[in-house]
């Protein structure tokens, strides 16, 4: 996919900030199974995911400008995850539920 993350994120965020002002929090579901539906992939789509600490990525750019998308997607990135780890431990060594740019 080809998106902004934190598009995502902040989709769920202004949700929850709606439910905080109204009480009314059932765009926070709708928000976060948007995101699981789109965003979450699972462990099918990407083996491997979870057993390796170097990690590469695929960046692009993001622009103001619709014109411009989709971008040439950079699959030269590499780098350590920090995170790794811990969530290991944290999922016991199996798949991890998780969106792409956490791990």
């Amino acid at each position: 996919h080809v998106t902004t993350s934190e598009a995502f994120s902040y989709m769920v965020w202004l949700a929850a900030m709606h439910g905080r002002i109204t009480g009314d929090y059932s765009d926070v579901v709708k928000s976060w199974d948007l995101m699981d539906k789109w965003m979450i992939p699972e462990p099918s789509e990407q083996p491997g995911y979870g057993n390796a600490s170097e990690v590469k990525g695929s960046y692009a750019d993001e622009y103001g400008d619709p014109s411009k998308y989709p971008p040439v997607m950079d699959h030269n990135n590499a780098g350590v995850n920090p995170i790794f780890s811990d969530l290991k431990r944290a999922y016991n060594n199996g798949p991890m539920y998780s969106m792409h740019w956490v791990a």
